[in-house]
């Protein structure tokens, strides 16, 4: 019997269940909400009802070299130095102009974008009752 094979039996989730597992960990990654080891563990907890070990979540990565655990890196400095009072300002201007031409056009599926765009900080708001106002 092969090594792998051996220890079937002992496994929290079946071949099936982990084949689930891979495909929702990588559908998450591709819509930008990539899950860590702790969320990981937690979705096999919830469909196999067993709490993972301490090691589960490394002999799953070994099983499925195709999951990678990735930090997170640091805010680019061109990045952060383009979140600056002047781009947002222009973001707006030209958010309001598609928004003029368009008036129908939904601005995102969830209807949330000023919602997003005010938790961005005061000089958001700032810029954004600016171009509000100029209007």
């Amino acid at each position: 019997m092969h090594k792998r094979g051996a220890h079937e039996k002992q496994q929290i989730l079946s071949k099936s269940q982990e084949a689930t597992l891979v495909q929702w960990i990588g559908y998450q990654a591709a819509v930008a909400k990539p899950l860590d080891r702790d969320d990981i563990a937690s979705l096999a907890f919830d469909i196999s009802s067993v709490a993972p070990g301490t090691n589960w979540i490394y002999c799953f990565e070994q099983r499925h070299t195709e999951i990678r655990a990735s930090q997170p890196g640091n805010l680019d400095l061109k990045h952060a130095q383009n979140f600056n009072p002047t781009n947002i300002t222009y973001f707006y201007k030209l958010l309001k102009d598609v928004h003029d031409a368009f008036p129908n056009l939904p601005l995102n599926t969830s209807g949330t974008w000023m919602r997003r765009a005010s938790s961005l900080g005061e000089a958001t708001n700032i810029q954004r009752s600016t171009i509000t106002s100029e209007a």
